[in-house]
């Protein structure tokens, strides 16, 4: 071999050997950072008192919390020795159903851990922003700026989940598949979708590798993609015969073909799906032929249901076949169906209009996004899964079409809001994504020998009632004599947040300047009658920027999200 050609391959080799070490490096970063915000959390939720936690050995719950770090950067200093603290913690696993919804604004109506750590969450920033009113700065607000709080510029807020959030980032291959071989979750419609199978002859089968809707198992192991493409421009989906004396299904036919791969197509003429091979077959994705690949594996299930007015639905088919991927879901449980959605679906919300909510984007200079998500150790994980469920949905219509040319990772702070049109300052955000190799104590059994607690905890870092319980959506223990007063309400249900927003924008200096128009009021005096009778859903609207952002994102990526029904938000202070 020349001279000349040997050196130059021996520094390729070189250069290979470097790029690895220095990924092994960033892995080694990414795990000590991931378990040391999970030790954190443990630790805050171990030192809280027993009331509302697990019985040992009979019980299980998750925790999740939201951890503030001050000079975290993402690609350049994840070390110990950056400050980091829990500010808001929670746990449960609970949802109520819609029976037990509350118009007035004093019950829970989801309990699981994320939702309660974000509720403690509004809390602590309430806090500040009454510190920072008072003083002219706290912990992570710096000074305020036309009335609203100005968030300190080394401050990065990073979200721990012990478990992955239930919902679409739950649905994942049960094991490590080749790269040759792909994990599926079957893409399937409502049965009013089946109607155009009459017009366009439709093929649904797995392509790979396809840009979005993937689902990677994590860490080390190699991808598995899914995802599922049309024959036509049109997306029609198939369902599935079951439960057919609540609706009219497509009947299911099976065949097995070499190295037992299953495909399915619908059959236009008859309206049924079947299985049978695609070897002569392809699917059209943005004028490139890809050739169907063999499907093999199961997947880990999630409870949580497909919401039953979108196009997409679950198969219900065995093994890998048995979810749709992409789908808004409400929360699993049984008993009464909840409204809820499932918290993959919350995620992707807060990844896009922020953690703050509605009534803080009044008070605050702009959204506040997690810089990571860290999950615990001990159960199912994939990165990619989790992206999909948080961001990709974000970047993708449900009909496929990308909401922007951008495609890369975005570095800390970054996001993609062009294809979509959002306010300024608002965007798609790309958080660090992370397990941690520490499992939680009260975590499930595989076994399913435990019970989940009945019980909720929320903690947050305020100075007065920084704890509390929650049974049902309801604070543990109260009495009818103060059960509709401050003191019996939880103060992260809705009605004692709006008390804590009221609070806020009373101390706000000239809050008369800053305020949208209908509380433009010559004093404090009528400011405060104002907001005590205005209706929480009105205030809530009075955030155009938040209420923009978050209806063009619907509608572009959500367009079967269920709107909260009006007489569960008429309440206000007044009554």
């Amino acid at each position: 071999m020349p001279y000349g050609l040997y050196g130059m391959l021996k520094k390729m080799e070189q250069s290979t050997d470097i790029n690895k070490s220095a990924k092994s490096v960033e892995s080694d970063m990414d795990t000590n950072f991931a378990n040391e915000i999970a030790e954190l959390c443990y630790s805050k939720y171990m030192n809280l008192p027993k009331t509302g936690k697990p019985k040992e050995g009979r019980e299980w719950t998750h925790v999740a919390g939201i951890v503030v770090a001050d000079g975290w950067q993402r690609r350049s200093d994840r070390s110990s020795n950056v400050p980091k603290y829990v500010v808001a913690l929670g746990t449960g696993s609970k949802c109520i159903g819609k029976s037990k919804m509350s118009p007035t604004g004093d019950i829970l109506n989801d309990s699981h851990a994320e939702v309660m750590a974000r509720r403690g969450f509004l809390r602590y920033l309430y806090d500040q922003v009454l510190m920072t009113y008072q003083t002219g700065s706290s912990e992570i607000f710096k000074c305020f700026s036309g009335g609203k709080c100005v968030v300190k510029n080394n401050i990065t807020f990073h979200f721990f989940t012990s478990h992955v959030p239930c919902g679409d980032a739950s649905i994942i291959p049960k094991v490590p598949f080749s790269e040759n071989d792909v994990g599926l979750c079957l893409k399937c419609g409502t049965e009013q979708s089946v109607q155009c199978h009459a017009r366009h002859s439709t093929c649904l089968c797995v392509s790979a590798p396809t840009e979005h809707l993937n689902c990677n198992f994590s860490r080390g192991n190699a991808a598995s993609e899914m995802a599922v493409q049309t024959m036509q421009g049109e997306e029609c989906n198939v369902s599935r015969q079951a439960n057919c004396n609540k609706r009219k299904c497509c009947n299911i036919e099976w065949c097995d073909e070499e190295n037992d791969s299953k495909y399915m197509k619908a059959n236009s003429s008859a309206g049924r799906a079947n299985m049978c091979s695609g070897k002569e077959r392809s699917v059209m994705n943005n004028n490139v032929q890809r050739p169907e690949v063999p499907v093999s594996g199961d997947i880990y299930r999630t409870g949580a249901k497909c919401l039953p007015f979108q196009s997409l639905q679950d198969s219900h088919l065995p093994g890998a076949y048995y979810h749709v991927v992409g789908a808004l879901r409400t929360k699993p449980g049984r008993g009464e169906p909840t409204q809820s959605l499932s918290c993959s679906d919350k995620f992707a919300r807060w990844n896009v209009v922020g953690l703050q909510g509605a009534l803080l984007s009044l008070l605050l200079n702009e959204p506040l996004y997690f810089q990571s998500v860290i999950v615990g150790g001990g159960g199912p994980f994939s990165e990619m899964s989790l992206k999909r469920a948080i961001i990709d949905r974000l970047i993708y219509q449900p009909n496929g079409r990308k909401n922007s040319s951008e495609d890369k990772e975005m570095d800390r702070g970054s996001s993609l809001s062009e294809g979509l049109s959002l306010p300024s300052k608002y965007g798609v955000h790309y958080p660090l994504i992370l397990q941690s190799t520490l499992p939680f104590k009260h975590a499930p059994m595989p076994n399913g020998v435990k019970q989940p607690c009945a019980s909720s905890i929320v903690w947050c870092k305020v100075p007065q009632r920084a704890l509390e319980v929650a049974v049902e959506g309801k604070k543990q223990g109260i009495t009818k004599k103060v059960a509709h007063t401050s003191a019996g309400r939880l103060f992260i249900c809705k009605k004692e947040l709006l008390r804590q927003f009221v609070n806020a924008v009373l101390l706000m200096p000239a809050a008369a300047l800053h305020l949208p128009t209908v509380l433009k009021m010559s004093d404090l005096t009528e400011i405060e009658q104002c907001l005590v009778k205005i209706p929480y859903r009105q205030l809530k609207n009075l955030s155009d920027d938040y209420k923009r952002a978050w209806n063009t994102v619907r509608a572009a990526c959500f367009p079967s999200w269920t709107a909260k029904c009006e007489s569960l938000q008429c309440f206000s202070l007044a009554n």
